[in-house]
């Protein structure tokens, strides 16, 4: 098993969207544990990271706001 996932990866397992982690990203909600600068910037999401993205996700859908979330 991989050390981490790519962002297709996190897509295709939890259904949250490219965009939408970017976004999470940028705010501060779920920060994937690796970022490397270059050509292209690349994120690595370990398996912490995808349950947490899971979790995000059902929240989000209970309509629980980023600010909530971020929150805690």
């Amino acid at each position: 098993m991989p050390d981490f996932f790519t962002v297709k990866q996190v897509v295709r397992a939890t259904g949250v969207s490219e965009r939408c982690l970017h976004h999470w990203d940028i705010t501060k909600v779920v920060v994937p544990a690796k970022a490397a600068d270059g050509a292209g910037v690349y994120r690595g999401y370990t398996r912490e990271d995808m349950v947490c993205v899971s979790v995000v996700k059902r929240m989000r859908d209970a309509g629980v706001s980023l600010q909530r979330i971020r929150k805690h």
